[in-house]
């Protein structure tokens, strides 16, 4: 009977040591010689894997709520090119547009960019001053932007 008491209070002390010992380390990482002799890498790396971000070109475009410029007006800036990134979408509330010098801009009456059920407009610097003229006031919903050659 001693020996089973023995038997049992030993394996009733050893199995929290055994937790014990389980518990991960704190740190975040697994010491070099871990490493080598396990055959993985460390799970925390001195540098950064992400690639930079491009840069890329912009243009702006000065958009006004009321005509001639007038309203509280915003200049937004975006990246120029066709990709779907690169479409501004706005509130469809432009009485005014004015792209920057140097850069082409298509307007479109929807906000994907596209011209599918609306057209578009093409503008250059200096803009319009008053969309009423040509039908498109408060209906531009999103533009993009190209280099002007």
């Amino acid at each position: 009977m001693t020996r089973h008491l023995t038997s049992f209070l030993s394996l009733f002390l050893a199995a929290p040591l055994a937790l014990v010992l389980a518990i991960p380390r704190p740190e975040n990482r697994i010491p070099s010689s871990e490493t080598k002799a396990a055959g993985y890498a460390p799970t925390s790396i001195p540098f950064s894997l992400k690639a930079p971000e491009a840069e890329c070109e912009k243009a702006g475009v000065y958009v006004c709520p009321d005509p001639n410029w007038t309203g509280h007006c915003k200049y937004y800036r975006q990246c120029m090119g066709s990709s779907p990134d690169n479409c501004m979408v706005l509130d469809g509330k432009a009485s005014a547009i004015g792209p920057d010098m140097g850069a082409k801009c298509l307007f479109y009456k929807n906000a994907f960019c596209d011209d599918i059920g609306g057209g578009r407009l093409q503008l250059e610097w200096p803009g319009v001053a008053d969309l009423r003229t040509n039908g498109w006031d408060d209906v531009v919903r999103s533009y993009q932007c190209f280099k002007n050659s």
